[in-house]
């Protein structure tokens, strides 16, 4: 499994439970505003052995340039490659030392650089992050092998069918818009990126007026002063405005059968560009979602896994973004199987919409949420977690500790109505990755044929 960030793998739990939304769950948070605009998150409980830290930016890779695709990316590994005073080794060494390690993700929304230790060595893990952060080196002849690694993570996704596919598939449906990009990038933005513009994603990544600094679990007195300190450091610099990122429009799209000779099986996705992140439909719909494909025991894997053995299993969800989500459903198929795949797809869902909910149904999912949710955010980590998530979409981290009163308030006709709006059969887009001459009936889906 590749390394990922406590924040990113607890964020994206948090989305899966129910669109985008979290809980009731007791605050243990402080906050505090740097004159310079920083924000102090503290989530302090004395009782913790560890110290976390969290150094997060709204600066995800949607607010690249199209050009410079990937860049957000390549500058979290940057900050590994040694400061001004320091080379690589000994930095790395330091962190080795005291038992840390240091992990950055950029992700659409936002961007973040997560770290732990010891109590006891929360202070010099400051010192030594706040030395990464605030004097990095860009050592110049690190850029080549960064962006070498970069293009080489690129090839290792265009060459597994489910994550191509999952590539493919967010490009076509939010066609020209920033959520259409990769945040690693392409092959053609990383190859052309030059060392001024990761210098540039410096200023913009780490405006102190974007900034966000978690301490969470247990720390020292000083080291919270220390942390005040360095951060305080940081200049608001004069930046071009960015422009400001349109709403993704709701509408169908060409469906599309992307082409590779040799794959064994057909991988398929159909979805909806749809609801920003604060739109009321974003909870009742992610409950709806649950029942038709949320789990093992859902409408669609009944259907497609138990009774037609067409598929090993088939999901659907709703991945939430500021500017406007997508619903996704996942499946994998025989190629000779997969017109039918699709048709039946369409036709529980069409039935399940014109249907609603079960008030059972409904029951269910609130019992299954109110089980699961609170076990994904009773740590400091997962609640720190939980909260930045729900910055990261522009909505008010606070509000996590109240989604379980929300949840319990949604009735029948709150979702069967978010169902209506949003799952429009008809609107409905196609994309496959597979070996078009292996699909019978092919022109029966509609799609038209082409490379990836």
């Amino acid at each position: 499994m590749k390394k990922t960030s406590i924040l990113k793998v607890l964020l994206l739990s948090v989305l899966f439970f129910t669109g985008c939304q979290t809980t009731g769950i007791k605050s243990s948070l402080n906050k505090k505003k740097l004159l310079n605009g920083v924000e102090l998150l503290n989530f302090k409980d004395e009782k913790y052995p560890n110290f976390h830290l969290v150094i997060w930016s709204e600066q995800g890779a949607a607010t690249e340039s199209a050009d410079e695709s990937g860049v957000t990316s390549i500058l979290g590994k940057y900050l590994k490659e040694g400061t001004v005073n320091k080379g690589k080794k000994e930095v790395l060494d330091s962190l080795s030392n005291i038992g840390a390690n240091v992990i950055t993700v950029s992700s659409k929304e936002q961007f973040s650089l997560s770290t732990k230790s010891l109590v006891e060595d929360s202070e010099k893990l400051i010192k030594i992050v706040s030395e990464m952060v605030l004097k990095p080196s860009f050592y110049e002849p690190a850029f080549k092998n960064l962006k070498s690694k970069q293009l080489g993570h690129i090839k290792q996704i265009n060459d597994d069918p489910a994550s191509l596919l999952d590539k493919l598939f967010t490009k076509q449906l939010f066609q020209d818009h920033p959520y259409s990009r990769s945040s690693s990038g392409s092959i053609k933005t990383v190859s052309s990126l030059k060392l001024s513009q990761v210098k540039d994603r410096y200023q913009s990544v780490f405006d102190p007026s974007k900034l966000k600094i978690a301490l969470i679990g247990n720390w020292t007195p000083e080291a919270e002063r220390l942390i005040i300190s360095e951060f305080s450091e940081i200049e608001k610099k004069v930046l071009s405005k960015p422009s400001k990122m349109v709403s993704v429009q709701e509408k169908a799209k060409e469906n599309l059968f992307y082409t590779k000779r040799g794959l064994s099986q057909a991988q398929v996705k159909m979805g909806f560009t749809t609801v920003e992140s604060k739109s009321p439909d974003v909870t009742p719909l992610g409950l709806g979602l649950k029942v038709l494909g949320g789990s093992f025991k859902s409408l669609l894997n009944e259907e497609l896994r138990v009774k037609r053995g067409l598929t090993y299993g088939i999901g659907a969800g709703l991945r939430v973004h500021e500017k406007g989500s997508l619903i996704v459903v996942s499946s994998s198929v025989r190629h000779d199987k997969l017109v039918e795949l699709v048709e039946v797809t369409k036709k529980v869902i069409s039935d399940f919409v014109k249907r609603g909910v079960t008030n059972a149904e409904l029951e269910k999912m609130k019992a299954l949420v109110a089980g699961e949710y609170p076990r994904s955010v009773e740590t400091l980590e997962q609640e720190a977690s939980a909260y930045l998530g729900y910055e990261s979409l522009g909505l008010d981290g606070k509000e996590i500790y109240s989604y379980l009163d929300k949840v319990n308030k949604i009735t029948k006709d709150q979702v069967d109505g978010a169902l209506r709006r949003r799952l429009d059969i008809n609107k409905m887009n196609l994309v496959i990755l597979g070996d078009h001459r292996k699909v019978r009936d092919l022109k029966k889906l509609g799609v038209t044929v082409k490379r990836p």
